[in-house]
């Protein structure tokens, strides 16, 4: 099956204007040419939401095989095993935001430190803007919803699958036919075993084991 991991975060950058005017006049370059971008949330105090994003995305990437942006192929017996573990992820990361934004506070007076001169509060939303701007969500797009991408499944991937799925079939197809034959020449042998016996009889039960088995043949 189909499935895609998407994780929104707040814009963590932004260009200053007046920095970038300062370092083209400085170095006597146009505007067009330079871009001062400063970071908006301290480093230390976004680690714990990237790290539970990056812990999620490896374990996704660990489990599927890539079938373009965003998306990989699941195999369906994991997905018992993947469903709550990508839950588990989910908790964690929010866990992570609510940490953040509960001081928020402090992440504005660092981010203030940090920055010196170059900080502009109203860059910077509300708690309840900043809240909403995250977001996990695992999805599981259908075939039929994965436009290009199902067709190059199709070309590359399921035709290898159907492959593997005919090969197997046929290796436990012979193996069926193998046993059976096995059991009918047993069959066919207790039959004669007995006929040859001086006083032999042929009892129902030796001869209804070989019908059944013909039968089946």
């Amino acid at each position: 099956m189909l499935v895609s991991l998407s994780i929104g975060k707040p814009q963590m950058t932004a260009k200053d204007k007046q920095a970038t005017t300062e370092v083209a006049v400085d170095k006597h370059a146009t505007e067009d040419v330079v871009a001062v971008t400063k970071k908006l949330y301290p480093k230390h105090m976004l680690k714990p939401i990237l790290h539970a994003e990056t812990a999620a995305r490896s374990y996704l990437k660990s489990v599927t095989e890539p079938r373009g942006p965003g998306l990989g192929v699941l195999p369906s017996k994991l997905f018992m095993e993947f469903h709550p573990k990508m839950g588990e992820f989910r908790v964690g990361f929010f866990q992570a935001v609510t940490v953040f934004l509960n001081n928020y506070s402090s992440v504005l007076a660092i981010a203030q430190s940090q920055q010196g001169s170059m900080f502009e509060h109203n860059t910077y939303p509300d708690v309840s803007q900043l809240r909403s701007e995250f977001s996990f969500d695992v999805l599981y797009p259908s075939l039929e919803s994965a436009g290009n991408i199902t067709l190059q499944m199709e070309a590359e991937g399921l035709a290898v699958y159907r492959k593997e799925i005919e090969a197997q079939t046929n290796v436990n197809q012979a193996a069926r036919q193998k046993m059976l034959f096995g059991r009918l020449g047993e069959a066919v042998k207790r039959i004669s075993v007995q006929c040859g016996k001086e006083d032999g009889k042929i009892y129902d039960t030796l001869t209804s084991n070989l019908d059944d088995m013909l039968r089946i043949l």
